[in-house]
């Protein structure tokens, strides 16, 4: 994932879908669909990262290219510090007790 230029998350559907993580954690810019469940969540509503109508192929297909031509750095590094394994654990622990 961190030789590719892009990752495009494109599914109908998402429990949680842990390659966005995996594709912010090497810094790949990331565009996904709003599909139920999960992506809306990682990238908080858009914010971290393009977050496009569900199954509009045609506005998935223009923020792919903007994101390919603009050819910017990005750093995810704040946005999935939220995901390592410490705070994965602390989370799991803190749900089971509830």
């Amino acid at each position: 994932m961190k030789a590719a230029d892009l990752y495009v998350l494109s599914s109908r559907f998402e429990g949680s879908p842990n390659a966005i993580v995996e594709a912010m954690s090497v810094n790949t810019p990331v565009i996904a669909y709003d599909c139920p469940h999960g992506p809306k969540e990682i990238l908080k509503n858009g914010t971290v990262a393009p977050l496009v109508e569900y199954l509009n192929v045609d506005a998935l297909a223009k923020a792919m290219m903007l994101v390919l031509k603009e050819n910017k750095p990005v750093d995810y590094s704040q946005d999935v510090a939220r995901f390592n394994s410490a705070n994965s654990a602390q989370e799991y622990r803190r749900l089971l007790l509830e």
